[in-house]
């Protein structure tokens, strides 16, 4: 199990930060600004971890990459679930990725 203290001397990203906002209401444009594409067939705001992962090397910028490689490690090693997926809730937090590294 990955403590928080684990998580701040492999990431390098301190304790006692901002919260992350959770956002259900992200529309599918605004979804596609911040990762520049989307699986083609989304009913839910939940996207294959595998998706992210073929996805990472086509991004068209490093910041849209950046965001889908978050998504990828929240969704492998934080907020695991039994589909193998990941909720996009917390993708607004990831619209500005040097505020990152100000989150707990």
């Amino acid at each position: 199990m990955l403590t928080p203290y684990d998580f701040s001397v492999i990431t390098g990203l301190r304790l006692g930060g901002e919260r992350i906002i959770v956002n259900d209401s992200l529309t599918s444009t605004e979804l596609k600004k911040l990762l520049g594409v989307l699986p083609s067939r989304m009913r839910t705001n939940n996207i294959p971890l595998s998706w992210l992962c073929d996805n990472i090397p086509q991004c068209e910028t490093m910041t849209k990459g950046a965001r889908m490689f978050m998504l990828l490690f929240i969704g492998t090693f934080l907020c695991t679930d039994l589909g193998s997926t990941m909720n996009l809730r917390c993708l607004g937090s990831l619209r500005k990725i040097k505020q990152i590294r100000n989150y707990d």
